[in-house]
């Protein structure tokens, strides 16, 4: 009796696969970036963002940037709240918070 165990690991169930992976954490470290650049926190942007009319919620915003997928929109506003003036795609290549 065979014993061994396949090494390829199936897609958990309901989950697509991603082609662009690269770019969900690309985009996640564009504002993680320009928050450590900003100086502000999550509560701060939240605050921001709901002046703009974007109502979000600390754990909501938490879990969208941690994943990294959001939509090409939600990161405009989120660029527009923290005051950026425009993003640089090389240098969402460097995590800020790792960066000495």
């Amino acid at each position: 009796m065979d014993t061994t165990v396949s090494a390829q690991v199936a897609p958990r169930r309901g989950r697509k696969t991603l082609k662009g992976y690269g770019f969900d954490l690309q985009a996640k470290q564009i504002i993680r970036n320009e928050l450590i650049r900003s100086g502000v926190s999550h509560e701060e942007l939240v605050k921001r963002l709901a002046r703009m009319g974007v109502i979000e919620n600390v754990p909501n915003l938490r879990n969208k940037l941690t994943r990294g997928r959001f939509s090409a929109p939600f990161l405009l506003q989120v660029m527009a709240a923290l005051g950026a003036k425009s993003i640089d795609l090389d240098e969402a290549l460097t995590d800020l918070a790792t960066a000495n």
